[in-house]
């Protein structure tokens, strides 16, 4: 399989990748969720004990996660040798919602320390 980069000829080929970059992180991770919920639901209905289910539902979560992340990661790559702003738009939508997320924390910290609920 030959990797061939697209060449950009105008800012707008640019903006139009970066746009489908991030609909492409969205669309994978939303994806994958729906599976693990389906997964999730098909294994409630299996002849066996809550015990065994909890286990069952608790592995499969484990092993969605770091599918997960090689799957976005292999993604990145392809898209990194193919269209390189597709691979940054997905990036750049990873570190936007990495970014929300540290200021979120640091907010929900602020309130937590500021009424005394820390934890009760």
């Amino acid at each position: 399989m030959k990797l061939e980069k697209k060449v950009y000829t105008d800012r707008s080929e640019k903006q139009k990748d970066f746009a489908i970059g991030v609909g492409v992180f969205f669309g994978l991770n939303v994806l994958i969720y729906i599976l693990q919920i389906l997964v999730l639901w098909a294994a409630q209905y299996m002849p066996a004990s809550p015990e065994t289910l909890d286990t069952i539902s608790f592995a499969i979560s484990c092993l969605v996660f770091p599918l997960q992340i090689l799957a976005n990661i292999g993604v990145m790559i392809y898209f990194t040798l193919t269209r390189t702003w597709i691979a940054i738009g997905m990036l750049g939508t990873f570190g936007f919602l990495m970014g929300l997320l540290l200021i979120l924390g640091i907010i929900f910290s602020i309130v937590c320390f500021a009424t005394g609920n820390f934890g009760s």
